[in-house]
């Protein structure tokens, strides 16, 4: 790996100068359209929100959320290349299963990023037990449920399970 120090008064001068210095690099790897855009990361915006609700900012993970932010987005000509649909739009960690109650119709949201040139990343909590059989986790001396086991097989497809429903179409 490349180790390189950039020195500046400030966060701004550094990160122009990064910037600077990652487009002067000829790169002879394909590049895609979508990861040269900005990424809208919806953890910011549930967290600004989380003041008007008085609520924890995963509690406001909703559709009706990301549509409108997504719409403000469109509204003021900022075209992100990637949508991060952010804690917690599964009704249980562990499983990563859809809240349907916050997410009525997931996929028909992602097929308009996708239409729109966007992709969609599914931020998940890889490691929290939420809704998993604590015989597939790691537990405390009192049999609690403290994380997934990763190594457990049956956890193992229980969660290629859930990836192949997130990518699937």
């Amino acid at each position: 790996p490349r180790v390189q120090m950039i020195f500046g008064r400030d966060e701004y001068e550094l990160l122009g100068e990064f910037s600077r210095l990652e487009r002067s690099v000829p790169t002879a790897k394909k590049q895609f359209d979508w990861w040269t855009r900005p990424i809208f990361c919806g953890w910011g915006a549930q967290s600004a929100l989380s003041r008007n609700y008085d609520k924890p900012a995963p509690a406001l993970a909703f559709q009706k959320f990301y549509e409108d932010f997504t719409d403000s987005l469109d509204e003021k000509g900022i075209n992100p290349g990637i949508i991060v649909i952010d804690d917690k739009w599964q009704k249980a960690y562990g499983l990563n299963n859809v809240d349907t109650d916050k997410w009525p119709d997931m996929k028909a949201f992602i097929r308009r990023m996708h239409d729109k040139g966007r992709k969609v990343l599914l931020w998940l909590k890889a490691w929290d037990p939420e809704g998993v059989d604590p015989a597939l986790c790691v537990r405390d001396f009192r049999g609690n449920a403290q994380a997934i086991d990763p190594q457990h097989p049956d956890y193992r497809a229980v969660f290629e399970a859930a990836c192949r429903n997130m990518i699937s179409p």
